[in-house]
């Protein structure tokens, strides 16, 4: 298991361009949240995108408040803000480059042509 840390301009580079659409307030939350920790077995993108999704989940939604004032279990609360945490991620990464899909679709084997069928008939 590989362990990474990020520093504040990597992260703060990073951030400007997968999320150029994310408000200047939120990102010394990101940045910080991004560099406070090793991250294992967290490439940079996967790193950024769970702080990214957790700080909108429990900063900028009702998340927690389901929790303690409804009593929904995480995973019921998770589920009600869920739209709101995707728009706003969309929205955050409104501009960013769109990438190319990383994995390799497996091409499928094709099966071999049936055999033309032979319409001669011996008499």
């Amino acid at each position: 298991m590989t362990k990474q840390s990020y520093d504040e301009e990597t992260a703060r580079a990073y951030l400007a361009v997968e999320y150029p659409s994310c408000p200047e307030d939120q990102i010394p939350f990101l940045v910080q949240k991004l560099t406070a920790r090793e991250w294992e077995n967290a490439p940079l993108p996967k790193a950024t995108g769970i702080v990214v999704t957790n700080h909108i989940r429990h900063t900028l939604t009702v998340y927690e408040a389901l929790m303690k004032r409804y009593k929904l279990s995480r995973s019921q609360a998770r589920l009600w803000v869920s739209d709101e945490v995707n728009a706003m991620t969309t929205a955050w990464r409104e501009g960013a480059p769109i990438r190319a899909l990383r994995r390799a679709r497996k091409r499928r084997k094709h099966k071999p042509a049936p055999k033309a069928a032979d319409h001669t008939r011996e008499l």
